[in-house]
């Protein structure tokens, strides 16, 4: 429950975490971004385990390591956001719906080489693992809950049925085929989602869905290129790179869960490129992890290709004695040796990021309130009230008399009350400036006050009105706080105010 006694519903899986983290170890940051930390330490493990089980030791490891080093992932996990909890729900569902419904090809990763035209579609129902489906439905359901986003993965798998439908029928021919489970899944899927949309409500909701777009986005301009020009990136392209290259080797072997794990990438990410009315690097945060262990395929394919070669024209040399063994021994110190240059502090980039802005890594905007708030208390009076652009995080970092929110936003979410010249906050009851004249109106009713604001939503035209950032920027006392670049605070008292008022009447 919110400051304003609103019952927040919304991700409720985390919600729900989040406040039995502040119940176990008290109401501080820790506790806050404890479950976000939890998932995706666990989220590292399961993506270990599905390399190592479909892929190979060596991939499980690269990838392991190439997810618990992305900056993008470590910054998600160090947020008291629920985007690490729904990654680890969709990686859950994904993966034990594969488990299942794969049961008999898992120890055949070729695609086209199964039983089924040795078998009926009774045989081949039977032989699906209906435990690990329906554990994959709950999974997803959860994912959903957390963002409905997750819906995206019912069409993942119609595009992979469809798909590897196909593929039967060009390598094995029709009487296989049509007694897949790629046919029964297919044909399943297209008959209950063509009876979900004649409901009218459904219909309501996927239109709702795909109609939302945030104020905060309002002045972002959609490109089909955003999500490629974000995985081309400094923190992203060198595993883009390998990602590009295992692709290629899966494609080439035929390799089926490989196969898989790119519709599930494909989908979600072609949907937020082209029919998406919101883009932000976050939205595709659920697939990362399958971009990582699609590259460490290719990485490790890669690596056994060179060591091959390296066995190969070396071979003479480590049949003699003892060489053989230095060599190995001098080849895993070389290796150790570049590994831990990822610890050494001046190249340790993902290590550091707690002490860098966030946002440069895809991650959520940091800013520095304790800081901010501890500086503003040291110096405002009594009666000085508070203009801020996030009030929950004002308060928990222990600002007082935060009165006004400027945070247009989050507008959609502002509550009006009748007879009152501003809206309500839907969180904390603050009053919500969205206009000039109201910023006007509070300078003129409060002759001191504050105006604390993260330097994101301050320079957001979206966020921050261009006339009141102006009119902030050029009357009020700016302010350097022990807070650093990330926070913007401002102060004015009575000739401030009143020189405010009459400069805009």
């Amino acid at each position: 429950m919110f400051p304003s006694g609103l019952v927040y519903r919304r991700a409720w899986p985390y919600t729900w975490s989040v406040a039995y983290s502040f119940y176990l170890f008290g109401f501080n940051e820790l506790a806050a971004r404890l479950p976000s930390l939890v998932s995706n330490l666990i989220a590292v493990g399961l993506v270990f385990w599905a390399a190592r089980r479909y892929f190979g030791l060596l991939t499980a490891v690269l990838a392991g390591l190439l997810l618990a080093f992305s900056p993008f992932e470590i910054v998600w996990a160090r947020a008291s956001r629920m985007y690490t909890m729904y990654q680890l729900f969709f990686l859950l569902g994904a993966f034990t719906f594969y488990r299942g419904f794969e049961r008999e090809a898992e120890t055949d990763p070729i695609v086209g080489r199964t039983l089924a035209s040795q078998a009926g579609l009774r045989q081949t129902m039977a032989r699906m693992g209906w435990g690990w489906l329906a554990l994959s439905a709950l999974f997803i359901l959860v994912a959903y809950k957390l963002q409905p986003l997750a819906l995206l993965f019912g069409v993942s798998l119609l595009v992979y049925a469809i798909t590897m439908f196909g593929l039967e029928l060009f390598r094995e021919g029709p009487r296989a085929a049509f007694n897949s489970r790629y046919f029964l899944a297919a044909a399943l899927a297209l008959t209950s989602g063509g009876a979900l949309l004649a409901v009218p409500a459904v219909r309501m909701t996927i239109a709702r869905l795909q109609s939302f777009a945030p104020a905060w986005a309002e002045r972002v301009p959609l490109s089909p290129t955003f999500y490629l020009q974000f995985l081309v990136s400094p923190i992203f392209f060198p595993v883009l790179a390998f990602f590009a290259l295992g692709a290629i080797q899966i494609c080439a072997r035929l390799h089926r869960f490989g196969f898989y794990l790119l519709v599930v990438f494909a989908v979600p990410f072609g949907y937020h490129s082209f029919f998406a009315n919101v883009q932000s690097s976050r939205y595709i945060f659920e697939i990362i992890p399958l971009i990582m262990m699609v590259a460490a395929y290719g990485l490790a394919h890669f690596i056994l290709a060179v060591s091959r070669e390296f066995q190969t024209n070396w071979s003479c040399h480590l049949a003699r004695p003892g060489l053989g063994k230095a060599l190995e021994m001098a080849a895993g110190l070389v290796m150790i040796s570049i590994f831990s240059l990822l610890f050494y502090y001046p190249l340790s980039t993902s290590v550091r990021i707690p002490s860098k802005t966030t946002a440069t890594y895809g991650g959520e905007f940091n800013g520095q309130w304790r800081e901010a708030c501890q500086y503003i208390n040291s110096h405002k009076g009594s009666d000085d009230v508070l203009v801020v652009s996030i009030p929950l995080a004002a308060d928990f970092h222990g600002c007082g008399n935060v009165r006004y929110n400027l945070n247009n936003g989050e507008i959609e979410q502002f509550r009006t009350v009748e007879g009152s010249a501003f809206k309500l906050d839907a969180f904390t009851n603050t009053r919500a400036i969205v206009e000039l004249g109201q910023f006007m109106r509070v300078l003129r009713d409060h002759p001191r006050g504050w105006v604390a604001m993260d330097a994101q939503r301050f320079k957001n035209p979206a966020i921050t009105p261009p006339d009141i950032r102006d009119c902030i920027s050029a009357r009020l006392k700016p302010h350097t706080s022990r807070a650093d670049a990330t926070m913007m605070v401002f102060s004015w008292d009575e000739a401030t105010s009143v020189n405010a008022c009459a400069e805009v009447q």
